[in-house]
């Protein structure tokens, strides 16, 4: 997992917080809304949409779903190499 702070991922040592900031939530039914904010990772910013459960308790707000996103939006890559003879693949 340690590899995952390197400059080639997140690069926390330039980049230490990545945020995301709800612009908008758009009712579905009672417990499911539509939520729309930016996601900055690496200091790229982008908005992003996705349906998620919300729900209070005792004051407490939680949301909770799944954000599928393209990581290379967000400069986030995987260097990855494949030696073999004399050629080289880089993604």
């Amino acid at each position: 997992m340690e590899h995952l702070k390197d400059p080639d991922f997140f690069d926390v040592k330039k980049f230490p917080f990545s945020t995301f900031l709800i612009s908008k939530l758009e009712p579905i039914n009672v417990e499911e809304n539509i939520v729309k904010g930016n996601l900055t990772i690496k200091g790229i910013t982008h908005l992003v949409t996705f349906p998620a459960k919300i729900e209070t308790k005792n004051g407490i707000v939680k949301m909770s779903d799944k954000l599928v996103i393209d990581r290379t939006k967000w400069d986030v890559k995987f260097d990855f190499t494949i030696k073999c003879n004399n050629l080289q693949i880089l993604q």
